[in-house]
């Protein structure tokens, strides 16, 4: 059997959407608009490690064309994408733990607006040690990226040898070992466009 035997398997396909992107004619999220649409913008920390003292929302919240504002005390329930750690929050709630950890969020009529309104919210930081080599982490004792986490240790890893093996008395083994826990990330920026139907969202 041969690549001639198949109508698909082996041959050159062309994308569906090749056309398209070639020309300039695709459309993407950003392309795209809906009667009524709001624009959202994002509050990011300038500090990689910082205490959330005070967080005033009141000017934005005032400036025409503003429909909402809302911080970490609005989603103040943990997630995570994996089971390890689900610690993770939309929206700082008591701290921000890296540079560019989202503080709060806009939605506006439009994008200078949204902009706008983010200059107006008035952040009153705590900043704390920042931490930028993991070993170095380790030695702290207070301070601590997330509280329930002595010693900044994410999870501790114990391998046990089996019953059967047995090792001389005077044997001592130490091992360092590296490794570099990963998730699926996209190289693209995750957009959304929401549409409101029947009441509900969708």
């Amino acid at each position: 059997m041969t690549n001639d035997d198949f109508s698909i398997i082996g041959k050159p396909i062309a994308m569906v959407d090749a056309a398209g992107k070639t020309t300039g004619a695709g459309k993407y999220t950003d392309d795209l608009t809906m009667p009524g649409m709001l624009v959202g913008r994002i509050l990011h920390s300038p500090f990689p490690h910082a205490r959330i003292k005070h967080i005033d929302t009141r000017r934005a919240e005032k400036l025409e064309g503003v429909v909402a504002v809302i911080t970490g005390k609005d989603a103040p329930t943990p997630y995570g994408i994996l089971p390890v750690g689900h610690d993770e929050h939309a929206l700082a709630v008591d701290k921000v733990r890296y540079m560019g950890d989202n503080v709060a969020c806009v939605a506006a009529i439009d994008e200078a607006t949204a902009d706008q309104a983010l200059e107006l919210i008035e952040v009153d930081y705590e900043v704390l040690p920042a931490y930028f080599d993991p070993e170095e982490s380790m030695k702290a004792e207070t301070n601590l990226i997330h509280k329930n986490k002595p010693h900044n240790i994410e999870k501790d890893y114990h391998h046990v040898l089996p019953k059967q093996t047995v090792w001389p008395k005077h044997v001592t083994s130490q091992m360092k070992s590296h490794t570099q826990p990963w998730n699926r990330i996209q190289l693209w920026p995750r957009l959304k466009l929401i549409r409101r139907l029947g009441g509900q969202d969708a």
